[in-house]
């Protein structure tokens, strides 16, 4: 459950950012899950799918990167003219 909290917390971050893009959708999230933060990647990137599921960020390509220390950190964002 730990991971859905997070997911839904990156993806408002993911949506504030795209909202001051104007009329996109996400093409790529990437995000760096530290070892000692206790999230798990392959879980919250079920969440991620299943939270985006019907909305501009469905279908994006999610790509985790691990470290070491306990971050959990939105690295970068790109995104797609919607349409």
């Amino acid at each position: 459950m730990h991971e859905g909290h997070i997911t839904k917390t990156i993806i408002k971050v993911i949506e504030k950012e795209m909202r001051s893009m104007g009329n996109v959708r996400l093409k790529e999230a990437r995000i760096r899950l530290g070892e000692l933060s206790g999230i798990k990647p392959e879980p919250f990137k079920l969440y991620f799918e299943e939270f985006t599921k019907g909305t501009p960020l469905g279908g994006a390509l999610l790509t985790i990167e691990t470290a070491e220390g306990a971050e959990v950190e939105l690295i970068s964002i790109e995104a797609a003219t919607a349409g």
